[in-house]
């Protein structure tokens, strides 16, 4: 066994104990808050994460295959396509299961997760309004 196997074990298996040490510190800290339907908007969100990992996956191996070896640009096509679908599919469940460990548990998951991921990505608190300035405001007047 070469050093690089070790390697890709120890990543997959560190990748495995925090997802399930997430999973279960979410679990223990959610279970009395969530009603059903957060657990099953949950379960989709991850289910939806998990397919778009084996659909990149899949394609990865119909490439790899050498299906289109005799087409170059859409091979090229098709290996921007497994690197977006791997970038989507992991972002999306690391962010997931993150928010669900470490998250507020009071909150229901698709309000207070669209919430969370609206200020990750723009930078700043859902639903603030925008207010003049004081320079903007003397315009007015």
């Amino acid at each position: 066994m070469t050093i690089t196997r070790l390697f890709q074990y120890a990543v997959i298996l560190v990748g495995a104990a925090w997802l399930g040490y997430a999973l279960i510190r979410g679990f223990r800290r959610r279970r009395s808050y969530w009603p059903r339907r957060s657990w099953l908007a949950f379960g989709a969100t991850c289910a939806v994460a998990l397919l778009v990992l084996a659909a990149a996956m899949v394609l990865g191996e119909v490439i790899a295959s050498g299906t289109f070896a005799s087409q170059p640009n859409l091979k090229g096509f098709l290996i921007i396509g497994v690197l977006a679908l791997l970038v989507a599919g992991a972002g999306l469940l690391a962010l997931v299961v993150s928010w669900f460990a470490l998250g507020k548990p009071q909150g229901a998951f698709p309000t207070a997760f669209r919430a969370r991921l609206r200020q990750a990505l723009f930078a700043a608190p859902p639903n603030e309004e925008l207010k003049p300035t004081a320079a903007q405001s003397n315009l007015v007047e």
